[in-house]
């Protein structure tokens, strides 16, 4: 009898502690749960705005390349007016450098306007590279027009 008035307690204890343990789980649980729901809004967020940003970066650079392009197009088209008066043989290999960096602008003109935007990286590489093809573009009209 001994025993048993002894173990009653003892397991009364020991359920108590078990469920405790088992609640405060549950609880810190609920808490893990809910900080992970509100970092998954947080990292929507923010992803959000990034391409937000991104895309008006994109819009803003395109806005000043293509003007930039379009200032090509206009020196190339004077630099064809102004050799109209020589003769035809010194004319039309002046034409040809014309035209091929009038193809080269266009060529450029299209592949701003077919850019799908993309990774920052991916975005940054293709930045770089077109910003290099422009100022090639730019010098070589200068040269042409400084070289005649």
């Amino acid at each position: 009898m001994k025993i048993i008035t002894i173990s009653y307690p003892l397991a009364v204890v020991l359920a108590l502690s078990l469920n405790f343990a088992c609640s405060n789980s549950t609880q810190n649980e609920t808490k893990d749960l809910k900080d992970a729901k509100a970092d998954v809004v947080d990292a929507e967020n923010n992803l959000e705005q990034a391409k937000k940003d991104s895309a008006e970066e994109y819009t803003k650079y395109k806005t000043v390349v293509l003007f930039t392009l379009t200032e090509n197009e206009k020196k190339i088209a004077a630099l064809k007016e102004k050799r109209k008066t020589e003769s035809a043989t010194a004319r039309t290999k002046y034409l040809k450098e014309l035209d091929a960096l009038e193809q080269k602008n266009d060529l450029l003109k299209s592949k701003i306007n077919l850019y799908n935007n993309g990774a920052k990286d991916k975005w940054e590489a293709f930045k770089k590279g077109f910003n290099q093809e422009v100022d090639d573009l730019g010098k070589s009209i200068s040269a042409l027009a400084t070289k005649n």
